[in-house]
């Protein structure tokens, strides 16, 4: 991940939960853009109490798609925080 996909001047934050195991979190991120939206999901896997950058998801889609990307993303990264 580099500075610029979560840089707090082209982002905003939208929400954070913890899974039910409670050993994976995700925080959620929306890149602001007039041409498309785009988002980010940081999965966090707590290891020996440690919380560590498990794997970033990313989706963008374009205005004229119908769907806005962020229930595909959670989708996805649901999957990958039930392993």
């Amino acid at each position: 991940m580099s500075a610029e996909d979560l840089d707090p001047r082209n982002s905003q934050f939208v929400g954070v939960d913890v899974a039910a195991g409670k050993n994976s979190a995700r925080a959620l991120y929306q890149k602001l853009g007039a041409a498309k939206k785009e988002w980010a999901a940081v999965v966090f896997r707590n290891e020996s109490g440690n919380w560590k950058i498990a794997k970033l998801f990313k989706r963008a889609v374009s205005g004229t798609e119908s769907s806005d990307g962020l229930q595909e993303l959670i989708k996805e990264s649901d999957a990958f925080m039930a392993r």
